[in-house]
């Protein structure tokens, strides 16, 4: 993400080495241009970081709410959990930098797993007291058969 504002004009940018996600760019914008922030964004202003306030770690997200997986990276870490198979759920978590992700690490670091578990489960916890009522909708059999055969909903379910 690159941010620059009129005020920085002259000066030397800087890269920070934390991560942020997409949701946290339009926060940054209404800060930015003097707009409150609506409390029905999830992501945070990144003003401060400008500033020189920058946190000890940052946690990026990402969620598939298909299969129900949630992704965390820190500065440190990628920390995944979600369903494998017929396994259950799974957790796994690679160094940073281990972009391929070719070496599990949790049984070596069970503390940064259950941490980053603490945060995987605080942002559920969020997003289930942001979810409206469902909204039932009727599809015909073609729709049905085109979603279940992408994968989108099983075919095992309640019609």
């Amino acid at each position: 993400l690159v941010i620059w504002r009129s005020e920085d004009a002259g000066r030397r940018g800087r890269r920070i080495e934390l991560p942020v996600s997409l949701i946290d760019v339009a926060p940054t914008v209404a800060a930015l241009v003097g707009a409150p922030i609506p409390p029905s964004f999830d992501g945070r202003s990144l003003v401060p970081w400008l500033e020189g306030e920058l946190p000890e770690d940052s946690a990026a997200f990402s969620q598939n709410p298909l299969n129900d997986e949630i992704g965390i990276r820190t500065r440190d870490w990628t920390y995944i959990e979600g369903k494998a198979g017929n396994r259950g759920a799974q957790r796994w978590l690679y160094r940073a930098h281990d972009v391929e992700q070719r070496e599990e690490l949790s049984a070596q670091h069970p503390e940064e797993v259950e941490r980053l578990r603490g945060l995987a489960d605080a942002r559920r916890t969020a997003d289930l007291g942001r979810r409206t009522d469902s909204v039932v909708i009727e599809l015909d059999p073609e729709r049905r058969r085109m979603l279940e055969a992408l994968g989108y909903i099983d075919g095992e379910a309640e019609r």
